[in-house]
């Protein structure tokens, strides 16, 4: 599950710095929706922005707080995030609906 979380983690932080030039330029706002609210799973997201790392990147992260009241598809589909992590399975099922976005990693092997 570490391991998982990591890869995450840096992929998330890879394809959001790639924009970034320089690191004395401006930060780039982004923003990002979990797809539940925080809990342990999200951990790395949280530890990443409190350990400035983002920042290190070039990016000013906000972390909107997810969950059942705020379904991270339906904040992303209306433009609110940036990023939203969400279950492959809604990600077809919004990108079917002509939804514009982009799968950056599916990291379960297999879906319940």
């Amino acid at each position: 599950m570490k391991r998982v979380c990591f890869t995450v983690l840096l992929i998330f932080i890879i394809i959001l710095s790639r924009s970034v030039v320089h690191a004395q330029r401006a930060f780039k706002e982004v923003s990002f929706i979990p797809q539940w609210s925080p809990q342990a799973q999200f951990a790395g997201y949280y530890v990443a922005y409190e350990k400035g790392i983002y920042k290190k990147h070039g990016l000013n992260v906000r972390i909107i707080e997810g969950g059942a009241h705020k379904p991270a598809s339906e904040v992303l589909e209306k433009g609110d995030a940036d990023v939203a992590s969400m279950w492959l399975s809604t990600a077809i099922q919004k990108r079917s609906r002509k939804t514009r976005l982009v799968n950056i990693a599916q990291v379960v092997q297999r879906l319940p």
